[in-house]
């Protein structure tokens, strides 16, 4: 949305960066009485000068952006996981784990030679 402006003999579009409530609800599609309903639970922040008030394009798309999703399930954000309430929520770090350190094959024991009483060869001497 944009505003056209005369400005020294030339006009040129104004970037819109608010909307008034009755503006919102037309964007949205929910009436009046639910954008000022959201703004009244504080879902919705609005700011106001005098008897105007005015909502941000940034947060009406992040207060439209909380609401619940049905239907096909929303992709999420790389880094963020859906939790079991349906919300998402940051991923956390994996927890730091050692490798597994694999033996060298001369350290492993054969299991036969484990199981004899005595292994073969020079017996140890004993003082």
């Amino acid at each position: 949305m944009e505003i056209q402006s005369e400005h020294a003999g030339g006009s040129r579009a104004l970037p819109r960066i608010s909307l008034t409530p009755e503006e919102a609800a037309a964007s949205t599609g929910f009436s009046v009485r639910r954008i000022f309903q959201a703004i009244k639970d504080e879902k919705l922040t609005a700011r106001k000068e005098g008897k105007a008030t005015v909502i941000e394009f940034a947060e009406l798309s992040r207060w439209v952006g909380t609401l619940p999703t049905r239907g096909r399930p929303q992709e999420p954000k790389a880094g963020v996981v859906m939790s079991d309430n349906g919300n998402f929520r940051k991923r956390k770090a994996p927890a730091r784990t050692r490798p597994q350190r694999k033996c060298h094959p001369m350290f492993l024991i054969n299991e036969r030679t484990s199981a004899l009483p005595n292994p073969p060869g020079p017996s140890p001497r004993q003082n």
